[in-house]
């Protein structure tokens, strides 16, 4: 297996992070939350730095501010827990193949 950090393996990784913040936010554990918040930014850092298209770019731009967003106390956007979550299931199954 590669350690090669690629976009498809940051997304994936990003996808785990998620939901670990989602998790911790909505149980109300504001420390494990700012952690995982905190390494989900550089996920998202790392991304915006990768070799990938401009469209590329704005879709995690999109997501960053969707992530963003689901964590505030009114959020703008009305997407399901479970709908961010599956977002990220094709970068893990790319990344490692479940037989």
């Amino acid at each position: 297996m590669s350690n090669e950090r690629t976009p498809a393996f940051l997304l994936a990784n990003l996808g785990s992070e998620v939901s670990r913040l989602l998790f911790a936010h909505h149980a109300g554990d504001s420390i494990e939350a700012e952690r995982s918040h905190k390494r989900a930014l550089r996920i998202f850092e790392a991304l915006e730095s990768s070799p990938i298209s401009e469209a590329g770019r704005g879709e995690v731009r999109i997501l960053r501010e969707v992530v963003e967003d689901a964590l505030r106390d009114r959020p703008v956007f009305v997407i399901k827990e479970e709908t961010l979550k599956s977002y990220f299931m094709p970068f893990a199954r790319r990344v490692l193949p479940i037989s």
